[in-house]
């Protein structure tokens, strides 16, 4: 049987490196750009999100805040989402498919015209869950590596990884809105923001051969994040007549504030050379937390929208430089790239000043597209929407494989003459390559597919 030939103390040196920097570098991309932002509403999703210059329900608070306006009776809102989200991961002739189902409340929220002489006032409130994180990965394969002189701890035994993200940022908002002529509405939004994130890595390793003394080795993380921000959000909306509507957005700046509590656990089990048959069990922990912010760039919306008999089309555009992203605090993670001193590679922590220069060189700016149309079929009380809309890859060496890319359908009933009930499909697809995995694997490419489905209640009294 082989054994390994080299010191045991160095290998849990390494090995707790590995589990260390592999959790909080995972743990602390940049929440801002991760997971999915996709909008909240069955109706506006189903128009593919464009929805800024249409946006005449609870769900302005989100869009669009000035299209409160457009509300002229008492409104509550409620709106639910269940996503099917897969990952197949591939490498070689390697291939692993994994399924995960997340259901979770969308939006809640009020929403009350003020009686005016002229013109409109509304005000609104209620949550917006708007950013999610929830994910999963797992790949396996038997890695055929053996080189006596260069051995490496996970040679010829079988790799497993498996991932699971569950979380959210979400949005308390109280917003109004106003009329300040005949054509013209503004509209702002005050948005507390509060979220989680929850992060479970697992990676083992098995001498399913027998070839070893080392029987198995690996580790796993637990992430817990915190989240909090609070920033404003304005809006205008401009009437032409019955025809068109012409809308802008900015969305201010947030610094997002992140707790967070990490538990890294390493196990390995050995065969005992003096008593066959007997195992022994070494088991490493380590605890951490920390406290970090880190502050988003504005964004710049502006779309439009052409009301024709029974037909609406709509448009958007969101423009949002990335690379102005930075942190307000060091960031609690090592350094990327190694310092070399005395022809040895050290880790050091990275420092505020660091990181924001890497994050220049890393992001770029990104222009968010969303179309969408909407059809009423005469006399059934019924619309009919469909859309689709564009995201792309906040990084500088993105191709156009890793944006992401979305196609809607809709539909929309009335129950009665105060109740409204809508439904959307959103069907998305792209891809991730991480250019090595492992030192043995090079590339993993990833081709995700989500199918979100959403329905919203809406009562006008």
């Amino acid at each position: 049987m082989r054994k390994f030939k080299f010191n045991l103390y160095l290998f849990l040196v390494t090995l707790g490196i590995i589990a260390v920097s592999t959790a909080q570098l995972q743990a602390q991309s940049e929440l801002p750009i991760r997971g999915r932002v996709t909008g909240v509403g069955a109706r506006a999703l189903g128009m593919g999100g464009a929805f800024t210059s249409v946006a005449d329900d609870y769900s302005a608070t989100y869009w669009n805040p000035a299209g409160l306006t457009l509300i002229r009776r008492m409104e509550f809102l409620s709106s639910f989402q269940n996503l099917q989200f897969q990952d197949k991961a591939a490498f070689s002739n390697y291939k692993y498919t994994s399924d995960e189902s997340f259901t979770k409340m969308d939006a809640i929220g009020f929403a009350f015209p003020v009686p005016t002489y002229r013109g409109s006032l509304v005000f609104a409130f209620g949550y917006n869950r708007v950013q999610h994180f929830d994910e999963i990965f797992a790949f396996s394969w038997f890695n055929p590596t053996y080189d006596p002189d260069l051995l490496d701890y996970n040679d010829e035994m079988t790799e497993n990884w498996e991932s699971l993200e569950k979380g959210h940022l979400g949005q308390y908002t109280i917003a109004g809105a106003v009329d300040m002529s005949p054509n013209l509405s503004l509209g702002a939004s005050f948005n507390l923001w509060r979220g989680k994130n929850d992060y479970q890595f697992t990676y083992e390793a098995k001498d399913d051969s027998n070839l070893w003394t080392l029987d198995f080795l690996g580790w796993d993380d637990v992430i817990n994040s915190k989240l909090s921000a609070t920033n404003f959000k304005l809006g205008a909306i401009y009437r032409l007549g019955r025809l068109m509507r012409f809308s802008g957005t900015i969305d201010l700046p947030y610094t997002l504030k992140i707790d967070e509590n990490s538990i890294s656990h390493n196990k390995e089990i050995w065969e005992n050379e003096e008593f066959p048959g007997q195992k022994d069990i070494f088991e490493e922990k380590f605890d951490y937390k920390f406290e970090y912010k880190i502050q988003t760039p504005f964004k710049f919306g502006i779309g439009g929208s052409i009301y024709l008999p029974q037909l609406t089309l709509s448009g958007d555009i969101q423009y949002t430089d990335w690379s102005q992203m930075e942190y307000k605090t060091d960031p609690p993670f090592l350094k990327v790239n190694p310092v070399v001193i005395d022809s040895q590679e050290v880790y050091l922590d990275s420092t505020m000043a660091e990181i924001n220069r890497d994050l220049r060189k890393m992001y770029r700016a990104t222009t968010r597209i969303h179309v969408g149309a909407e059809f009423t079929v005469p006399f059934l009380y019924t619309q009919l929407r469909a859309g689709a809309f564009y995201i792309p890859s906040p990084f500088k060496d993105a191709t156009t494989s890793n944006d992401q890319k979305y196609f809607t359908l809709g539909l929309g009933f009335l129950l009665d003459k105060q109740m409204k009930f809508d439904i959307a499909w959103i069907h998305g697809w792209w891809e991730k390559t991480t250019p090595v995995f492992t030192p043995d694997i090079r590339p993993l490419t990833e081709k995700f597919r989500t199918n979100q489905f959403q329905v919203t209640l809406a009562v006008r009294f």
